[in-house]
């Protein structure tokens, strides 16, 4: 084998290894991503002189581990966008492609989820309560330590002790709204740190 085909494979093997751990994107960015690395490669190797198989080897071994940069490549594409990118639907779509990466991502993903969930679910039951009282609202059933909250509107009465009554409109608006922004606003501060961490690592 040649200096040029011990280059070419030591290279090769990095971007394939790489390649298996960008889950989540697409081909093109995929196929962005590796060239981007290679050329990274060829650049720290011509540091030391000419592009020789030791210096490939040691450019290589100066990334880390290639699992942990590949996650870091692809995290920092998925999150890249955020400061354009507003709409909470995006954030959240965002947040479910950082969750098949790592355990962080599906917390998070987890926590937009809840919190977008009971946030729109205030401000509806909010505003169906003046036109289907019965069926709209906050109850609690149960007795003694063992209890159930149920909150929301339904196709039939619920059994239980309605706890807020007309007071669901105003409180459900305001928390409801509240929540709604405070959850964007998670979802926008941790993909911002997702952005700014897949930075510091890829530019090792």
């Amino acid at each position: 084998m040649t200096d040029a085909d011990a280059v070419l494979s030591t290279i090769d093997g990095c971007l394939a290894e790489v390649r298996r751990g960008l889950r989540g994107l697409s081909a093109g960015e995929t196929a962005d991503i590796l060239e981007e690395l290679r050329s990274h490669i060829v650049d720290r190797a011509r540091e030391s002189g000419a592009v020789t198989p030791a210096s490939v080897a040691a450019a290589v071994g100066g990334l880390g581990d290639l699992r942990e940069l590949a996650g870091a490549y692809a995290a920092g594409r998925i999150a890249a966008p955020v400061e354009e990118r507003r709409s909470p639907w995006w954030m959240l779509g965002a947040a479910f492609r950082l969750a098949r990466l790592s355990a962080w991502g599906f917390c998070v993903f987890v926590a937009s989820l809840l919190g977008y969930g009971v946030g729109a679910s205030l401000v509806i039951t909010a505003l169906v309560k003046p036109f289907a009282p019965k069926y709209a609202g906050l109850w609690v059933s149960g007795h003694g330590e063992t209890f159930t909250l149920d909150l929301g509107v339904h196709g039939d009465p619920v059994a239980g002790q309605e706890l807020l009554g007309w007071w669901i409109i105003p409180i459900g608006l305001v928390l409801g709204a509240l929540m709604l922004w405070l959850t964007w606003r998670f979802n926008r501060a941790a993909l911002r740190g997702v952005r700014k961490r897949s930075a510091l690592r890829t530019a090792r």
